[in-house]
């Protein structure tokens, strides 16, 4: 797992710890809420959830936050597996097997991307103008941890973390839709692309290891 010193400060620190366990608790109540048929707002995740409703509301401030990163974390879990289950031990090949896979499962979920996007930028802005809120959530970020795991023993842990997180930025939405426009909007065009993208950030990296 990618440490988490740079986006809460104290790698592992209870408080941290403590508050990704509340938010994870409330967005599985979310869904499965939503499950049932049914369109819970945050009190109602909340109540799901046995969390006060006063701590829900400092998670979440609206129903649309707490249900645009509930329909968009599962793709986290997606990508996670797509790599714990990627067998390929050559970097460049893994690399682009991952991004095969992983590209077009997040182009089918591009309106809700967009919508988890204008949530997370909101909140950064809006919780914290002095830059530490981070736009990469702490479960992006360790679902990438094993997408390098051939080097993971060879080179320094500082390095294998940005080599990860550099990749990651290439499936967030950003870039995503931003290649997609490029590619007018055609999901294999963009595809190849994010693939190409991806194993000569991988190549580059690999030309730098000593």
């Amino acid at each position: 797992m990618i440490p988490r010193q740079d986006v809460y400060g104290k790698e592992g620190s209870g408080r941290a710890l403590q508050r990704n366990r509340t938010r994870r608790d409330l967005l599985a109540a979310a869904r499965e809420l939503v499950s049932e048929g049914l369109a819970p707002g945050v009190a109602d995740a909340a109540d799901r959830a046995g969390v006060s409703r006063t701590t829900a509301y400092r998670y979440f401030a609206s129903q649309h936050s707490l249900l645009a990163e509930a329909a968009v974390e599962p793709l986290n879990a997606a990508v996670a597996e797509i790599i714990a289950n990627c067998t390929r031990h050559d970097v460049i090949e893994r690399v682009d097997d991952v991004f095969r896979r992983a590209t077009p499962l997040m182009l089918e979920r591009e309106t809700q991307l967009a919508m988890m996007l204008g949530v997370t930028l909101g909140r950064s802005l809006g919780e914290n103008l002095a830059g530490n809120a981070p736009l990469l959530s702490t479960s992006w970020i360790d679902a990438f941890g094993g997408v390098l795991e051939p080097l993971r023993d060879s080179i320094d842990s500082r390095t294998y973390v940005l080599m990860t997180r550099s990749l990651s930025v290439l499936l967030g939405t950003e870039a995503l839709m931003t290649i997609k426009d490029a590619c007018d909007g055609d999901p294999e065009r963009t595809t190849r692309a994010v693939r190409a993208a991806a194993t000569a950030m991988a190549q580059g990296f690999l030309e730098r290891i000593p």
